[in-house]
Formats: C-alpha cells, sequence, structure tokens
C-alpha cells in the first residue's frame, strides 16, 4: 500500500511546520509528500525551504483557486494507488499511516479508510469525537455514512482519510465551484459506490481558531450544492430517502441561519420555502424559523397565509 499525502497550503506560516512533521515522524513513513501552496502571501514558502530539498517531499506554488483547487492538483500529479490528506493546520498522531496500513491489509475491498479524530477549539485541550448514529459492521466498515451525520458531526474529516486514486478520478475529483462543503460532496459520491473502512481510534487534531487567517475569506454560496446533490442521490438511491429528507433539512436550516446572520434575509426565506414546496419540513419548525426571519410587523399577515395555505394543503381545518 503505497501512499501520497497532499497537503493544501494557504497562509499557513504559524502551522504548517507543526503539520508537516507530523507527517514526517510517522512510525510507517508516507511514500510521497505533496505540498500544493495555493497562492500564500505570508512567509509559508521561507518557512519550508529546509524541507523541500528532501526526497520524498515535492512543493509546488500556484495560482490561489481554493483547497480543492489545490487538493486535485495535488492528486493529479501524485504517483501513488492511495492519496491521503491533511490540512496545513492540522495534525497526526504517529501511528496513523501505521494504523491505516493495518486496516487495509485486514480489509482490501474499503477503497477509502479514515480514522476518528480530535477536535481543538482556540489551542484548548483536544476532545475525542463521538458518533451516537455510526454503526459498524464486522469488517469495521460504516453502514449509514448518511445517518451518521444527522447530529452535525461528520464521521470523515478531510485530515483523516485516506482514499485510493482510482476512486477519486471516478468521482471526477473534489468540486471546484464552491466556497463550502465541497468535502462532503465528495464524502457522499464516495459513500454510494465505495466501502468506508473506519478506525475507531482518534489518530488526527483538527484545530479551529475564533479568527484564521491562514484561510481566504469564503463569500456566501448562494448556490445549494450539498442540497443538489442529496436529491441527486435520493433520485438514484432509493434506500435512504429519510435519511437524505433529513440532511436537507439541516442543511436548509443552517444556511437559513448563515444567512439571516450574514444579512442575506430573501436567501434565508428561500431555504425554508424549499422546505414548504418540498413537503419536507415540520411545521412548528419553520413556523419558529420565519418567526426571526419576518419583521414582527409582517408576522400577524405571514400567519393568516400559513392558515390559509395549511386549509388548502390539508384541508382538516374550517
Amino acid at each position: 500500500m503505497k501512499i501520497s499525502v497532499i497537503i493544501p497550503l494557504y497562509n499557513g506560516e504559524k502551522t504548517i511546520l507543526r503539520t508537516l512533521k507530523s507527517v514526517l515522524n510517522q512510525t510507517k513513513t508516507a511514500d510521497e509528500i505533496i505540498i500544493v501552496n495555493d497562492g500564500s502571501t505570508d512567509s509559508s514558502s521561507e518557512i519550508l525551504k529546509p524541507f523541500i530539498k528532501q526526497e520524498k517531499i515535492k512543493y509546488f506554488f500556484k495560482q490561489n483557486g481554493g483547497v480543492s483547487s489545490a487538493r486535485n492538483y495535488g492528486i493529479k500529479i501524485s504517483k501513488n494507488e492511495w492519496i491521503a490528506f491533511i490540512d496545513s493546520d492540522d495534525e497526526w498522531d504517529k501511528y496513523f499511516l501505521e494504523n491505516i496500513k493495518k486496516y487495509h491489509k485486514k480489509n482490501k475491498l474499503a477503497n477509502v479508510i479514515c480514522t476518528n479524530y480530535r477536535k481543538s477549539f482556540n489551542g484548548g485541550t483536544p476532545i475525542e469525537m463521538r458518533f451516537k448514529k455510526l454503526a459498524l459492521n464486522k469488517y469495521g466498515e460504516i453502514t449509514n455514512y448518511l445517518e451518521s451525520t444527522i447530529s452535525k458531526e461528520n464521521p470523515i474529516s478531510s485530515s483523516s482519510i485516506v482514499i485510493k486514486k482510482d476512486e477519486l478520478v471516478r468521482i471526477n475529483y473534489f468540486p471546484e465551484n464552491m466556497t463550502q462543503g465541497e468535502d462532503l460532496i465528495s464524502w457522499y459520491r464516495l459513500n454510494e459506490t465505495n466501502r468506508i473502512g473506519f478506525i475507531s481510534k482518534p489518530l488526527a487534531t483538527i484545530y479551529f481558531l475564533a479568527s484564521q487567517n491562514n484561510r481566504p475569506k469564503r463569500k456566501p454560496d448562494f448556490h445549494d450544492h450539498l442540497t443538489k446533490e442529496l436529491l441527486l442521490i435520493r433520485k438514484q438511491n432509493k434506500r435512504n430517502v429519510k435519511m437524505i429528507e433529513k440532511r436537507i433539512r439541516l442543511i436548509k436550516k443552517s444556511r437559513a441561519i448563515g444567512f439571516k446572520n450574514l444579512g442575506y434575509t430573501k436567501h434565508a426565506m428561500k431555504q425554508i420555502l424549499f422546505l414548504f414546496k418540498s413537503n419536507n419540513f415540520k411545521c412548528i419548525e419553520v413556523l419558529l424559523f420565519l418567526s426571526f426571519l419576518i419583521p414582527s410587523k409582517y408576522w400577524n399577515i405571514l400567519f393568516i397565509k400559513i392558515q390559509n395555505f395549511i386549509k388548502q394543503k390539508f384541508n382538516f381545518l374550517k
């Protein structure tokens, strides 16, 4: 099992050495390490100069195109059958690759292998993730990926996953036309046709900072690519209809809150209206959202319209 490690980098001068050293200090070393500098404007390049001379490390600088663009660049030039990813502000335990290889030796049918991970907020003590809904079969494969994401915590992280290169090519790499959720789209696609192995040990740490200057500012994504992808999956796969609908409801609620906080009330309303049109909603849930999205002076008018809608739709109010 030969593995290429891809590290997308953008303004990571404060964290890239921690990340790179965690990759170099593995008990089972990587066969290739590819650092893709996605147009950094800080001193990342200077910091990496002493390491770039190492034979296994390949360093590339490109115009800024986003994290998906950087990952895809690395995938296309990689030489090995398997690809591991780690962001430039995260960290692996020294046994990460060793555990990945041990799992692969026992289960060669899984084309995707991921491990549990920890989260650290603002430099605090890393907390191990717990996935209450996650189900594994006797081979340690995830059997209910969509359901496991309903709790908002995802068992797959972009810094704790190793994927067969052929599968990344098959799903047409990471989508580059998005400002958020691009990794989730890829996990959904991989889940549809692959066995996903899961190692319960937390072998990676994901760091979150209140103000992250090492990432380009993201504009709100007005196109809901995640819901579009899930609707496509629902059309093709009738087995997970209920889980897909629950996930869409969570996405729409999250987008509504996000747009509202950014001052895009019109776009927030569109998320809720989508649930009405698709019948994918809980009445009380939607009414509560509408109550804070709409100015109070319009609430009485809207309530009457909603009441009339319910009369026509369900025909149980006289």
